[in-house]
């Protein structure tokens, strides 16, 4: 005869959820003093990722390039872009157009008045097409931060510039030819002048440009996020609108991706957790109008999450930021995949491996096939900060259980359950 017996089942489970990459790899071959502030573009068949390094030239700061294969080896060595080689030439931003890259920086004193803006045509190959050339016509005071886009045909170039507007800073554009030519003039983009407007970034979406920026003082309370559309011509379409909702304190450092149906903004701005910087988004339609409502991507909300950019791989947004002591050691670098209704998809994680010292001010592009991140990272390369770059895949990983180990009638029976979690 069988007896029933009653028991209690107790099964111990858990989440395995992460997401696979390559093993980071050091960018810089000069190694003295600091090499930082990443930035990044794929060609056709390569990336190039460009950053500044200090003395490397001789004198003060100097802007740098390497081209990186799709499998991360390297298309020749690092090579020197700027040729004026006084006082500090940095803050590097570059873009492609189907067939060579135009890397933008800034130099002091090089237009004979303050920081201006400066440029080079590179091929995919890492050969020189021309000379550096000036993209600022209004040279007093300081022209600087510069971002750019490709429309098919030109380049928008955006930056600020201080006191062309009659007030502080305002955001600046010029179009730019592929072979680095100016077409037509500068013009303001930034309609609000009361104080400054800075730190632009911007996008095409097969028509128009969007220009990002922020603006203090504007939306009441300290900075603000804007946009502009901007037509290929170079003349504006419609009026300046605010694309932050919440606007208490800052709302900093926006960067700007196109998807194919909407843009989606990104910024950092403090006090919504109560806990320091945080990152934020929002989507804007091709016409300027939002869609949907403002919404947070960082899960980890210890003291601070900022300096974020973007890259969008035809399904998905990744989302990049340094975080502070979410690895376990000071700022780390944390991604976060995005789906275009603007929800997070899968969980937010830790890109860098070394973990010592300070890891920040990320960029990331997409291949075709995987992201490429890049960043600065502090000690690892011996001296002071090198740049650093590490692939992701195009997807996000699910999480799913982990081994279960159940206990029946005080005996323990092993069970391995894999259940995949639908999308």
């Amino acid at each position: 005869m069988k007896r029933l017996i009653s028991s209690m089942v107790l099964a111990v489970c858990g989440f395995i959820a992460v997401n696979t990459h390559a093993m980071e790899f050091q960018v810089n071959s000069y190694t003295t003093n600091s090499q930082t502030a990443p930035a990044i573009a794929f060609g056709s068949t390569n990336y190039m990722i460009t950053w500044t390094s200090t003395l490397q030239d001789g004198n003060d700061g100097g802007v740098y390039g390497r081209l990186v294969n799709t499998d991360g080896s390297f298309l020749g060595n690092e090579f020197k872009l700027n040729t004026y080689t006084t006082f500090h030439q940095d803050s590097t931003a570059l873009a492609f157009d189907g067939t060579n890259y135009l890397v933008t920086w800034r130099s002091y004193l090089q237009d004979g008045n303050g920081n201006g803006v400066f440029g080079r045509v590179v091929s995919s190959t890492g050969s020189f097409i021309g000379n550096e050339f000036q993209i600022n016509t209004y040279t007093t005071a300081a022209q600087r931060q510069t971002s750019l886009a490709f429309d098919g045909t030109n380049y928008l170039v955006t930056w600020h510039s201080d006191g062309q507007d009659g007030s502080s800073y305002g955001v600046y554009g010029q179009r730019i030819s592929k072979t680095g030519s100016k077409v037509g003039g500068e013009f303001r983009v930034s309609t609000y002048t009361p104080d400054h407007q800075t730190y632009s970034d911007v996008a095409f979406d097969g028509s128009n440009y969007l220009v990002t920026w922020q603006s203090y003082g504007q939306d009441g309370a300290q900075g603000g996020i804007y946009g502009q559309r901007v037509s290929k011509t170079g003349s504006k379409v419609g009026s300046e609108f605010q694309i932050n909702t919440y606007t208490s304190g800052d709302q900093t450092g926006c960067a700007i991706e196109f998807d194919g149906t909407n843009y989606l903004v990104i910024w950092q701005g403090p006090g919504q957790d109560g806990n320091g910087y945080e990152v934020y988004g929002q989507l804007v339609a091709p016409n300027g109008t939002k869609v949907g409502s403002e919404f947070k991507l960082n899960t980890h909300t210890l003291s601070d999450q900022d300096t974020c950019k973007l890259s969008f791989n035809g399904q998905y947004y990744l989302v990049v930021w340094e975080s502070y002591n979410e690895d376990g050691s000071l700022e780390g670098i944390v991604c976060q995949y995005v789906d275009t209704d603007g929800n997070l998809v899968g969980e937010a994680f830790v890109m860098n491996d070394y973990i010592l010292g300070n890891q920040g001010t990320p960029d990331v592009a997409w291949d075709g096939a995987n992201f490429l991140i890049t960043w600065q990272s502090y000690g690892q390369d011996g001296d002071a900060y090198g740049i650093y770059a590490d692939f992701i895949g195009g997807a996000p990983i699910i999480p799913v259980p982990e081994p279960c180990t159940i206990f029946l009638f005080g005996l323990s029976l092993i069970g391995v359950i894999r259940k995949y979690l639908k999308n």
